[in-house]
């Protein structure tokens, strides 16, 4: 993977950054959307699912290492928010 930082990234999806102390953080790490393949560096996809919501796992997931969440709405930790 081509490291980015979260503000390139934001800039690339068209989103806005919350709770991310240094916009200037890369990704190192894979993107993910599975919280158990989470690891330190990586980015994590929450998704809504039928039966899991992606986004009740950030916290978790960054205290794993991920360096922010790719999310639909603010969670409480680093994260880019999209629609």
């Amino acid at each position: 993977m081509i490291a980015l930082s979260l503000a390139e990234i934001a800039d690339v999806v068209g989103g806005q950054t919350y709770d991310i102390p240094d916009p200037a953080v890369q990704v190192t790490g894979p993107v993910v959307r599975d919280s158990r393949e989470v690891e330190p560096g990586s980015l994590f996809v929450a998704f809504v699912g039928e039966r899991v919501d992606g986004h009740d796992y950030a916290a978790d997931v960054v205290a794993a290492g991920a360096v922010a969440v790719l999310a639909a709405r603010p969670v409480g930790v680093p994260a880019i928010v999209v629609d």
